[in-house]
């Protein structure tokens, strides 16, 4: 029994930030020293001498925690915006009194996993309700990625430990191919209550199993099974399965079929397939797998009537699920396909987060060069990092992004937008190649004439 419950610290890194220190000690003026010196970094890092040293970490619990560096009392607790939904998750009733102290358990999640990292910056702030500040001041910002929690991450301004204050945060949902921002304001932009289409974007794969087809079929011999074994509780009578075994060709199997086996050139998705498949179904990737050999497969056409897709292949694919006791075992195996969509990203760039997977990588943050030959007030604050982890999302990963932290009123620009975002159209995507390597023989020969 504890008294105060904190979740588990796994892969978040733990930092400690206390008064203002960074390097004002420049021997070239487009060092960032120079630029805290001819900014007035000292003063405020005089201002703030005897700042609270505290310390930063992401726990599985759905927070990011600041704790007293010196004796570990808890200050406060922050759960991103992005985060919140996930908490449900932990909840387990079937631990609740399970050990008969008349309390509860929980179940294990990745939230906040993360690890923050910290950066004086001389930017326009954020007010405490959420609006910008007009002029530039220094600001300690934390950014701090979800890791394993999840494809995104929040920034805080954490110059006043006790006064904590959320700048914006990021997050990819790739279940419903959606970016979404959360505004220091509290604005929630691509919610449901806030609509932003130009931040929905398409990509990913399909397998047979996702079908219409696939998934009456699915219902059709549960159906049956269940039906069966209110006969008999053994599971030995397949009288209604041996029913539906045989494999069905009627292009309208997954609206009205009854068996458990579908075999045919049509095969329809709950999907919004790209325009460019649609006008040449020739060229969406489809791949089968029979036997280990993997093999494409031609799609002739493509026919797209509201939130369904309906592809007609070149060549009858078969799923399968029927049940038997062996001896009437069917002939038609399921041929497993997977369609490969490429992620074509967000119409509006600046946001295009879609290639954004579970953020593992940690951020570096530094000033970015921008028209250094004008001057070095044209600088920009920015967050540099990889992609992360795409093996739920399989068009994330393979991206770096340089995140925008500060505000320029006269480029349009706004904190977590990317930097570069229109000449790359996205972040910087990190193009898969193929490496031929040739055998190499080596002869060494010994003091002693061998080889």
């Amino acid at each position: 029994m504890r008294e105060n419950i904190l979740g588990d610290i796994y892969h978040s890194q733990i930092v400690e930030v206390g008064p203002p220190g960074a390097n004002t000690n420049y021997t070239a003026t487009n060092q960032e020293a120079y630029y805290r010196q001819k900014n007035g970094y000292a003063s405020f890092a005089s201002s703030l001498s005897q700042r609270q040293r505290v310390l930063y970490v992401g726990a599985n619990d759905g927070m990011l925690h600041a704790f007293d560096a010196k004796n570990g009392e808890e200050l406060w607790g922050f759960v991103p915006p992005f985060i919140a939904g996930k908490l449900p998750e932990m909840v387990n009733d079937n631990l609740d009194q399970a050990i008969g102290n008349g309390k509860g358990g929980t179940n294990a999640i990745f939230a906040v996993d993360g690890s923050p990292v910290v950066h004086d910056m001389f930017i326009k702030a954020v007010k405490p309700d959420g609006q910008p500040e007009a002029t530039k001041s220094w600001r300690t910002i934390l950014m701090i990625p979800y890791g394993r929690g999840g494809a995104g991450y929040s920034i805080l301004d954490v110059t006043e430990p006790l006064k904590p204050i959320h700048v914006f945060s990021v997050y990819n949902d790739f279940v419903r191919s959606k970016v979404m921002i959360a505004l220091s304001d509290g604005t929630i932009i691509n919610s449901e209550d806030s609509p932003a289409p130009a931040l929905n974007y398409t990509g990913g794969s399909l397998n047979i199993n996702d079908s219409e087809e696939a998934k009456n079929a699915k219902f059709n011999i549960e159906q049956a099974r269940n039906a069966d074994i209110a006969i008999d509780s053994t599971g030995n009578n397949y009288t209604e399965r041996d029913k539906i075994r045989d494999c069905v060709t009627d292009s309208n199997f997954y609206s009205g079929g009854t068996a458990a086996c579908y075999k045919g050139r049509v095969w329809r998705f709950p999907y919004i397939m790209p325009q460019e498949f649609i006008d040449d179904p020739s060229t969406l990737p489809v791949q089968k797998v029979i036997d280990g050999t993997v093999t494409s497969l031609t799609v002739d056409t493509i026919v797209q009537e509201a939130s369904l897709a309906t592809i007609t292949f070149r060549e009858e694919l078969v799923i399968n699920l029927s049940e038997d006791d062996g001896s009437l075992a069917s002939d038609d195996e399921t041929t497993f396909f997977t369609v490969k969509i490429p992620n074509i990203g967000t119409e509006n760039p600046v946001y295009d987060y879609s290639k954004m997977g579970e953020t593992w990588a940690t951020p570096r943050i530094f000033r970015l060069p921008v028209e250094r030959e004008q001057s070095i007030d044209n600088d920009r604050y920015v967050a540099v990092m990889g992609a992360g982890m795409g093996a739920t999302n399989l068009c994330a990963g393979s991206a770096v992004f340089i995140v925008n932290l500060d505000r320029d009123d006269q480029e349009g620009i706004e904190p977590g937008t990317i930097y570069g975002a229109t000449t790359n159209g996205g972040p910087i995507t990190i193009v898969d190649t193929v490496v031929t390597r040739e055998a190499v023989t080596t002869t060494i020969t010994k003091d002693d004439g061998t080889t």
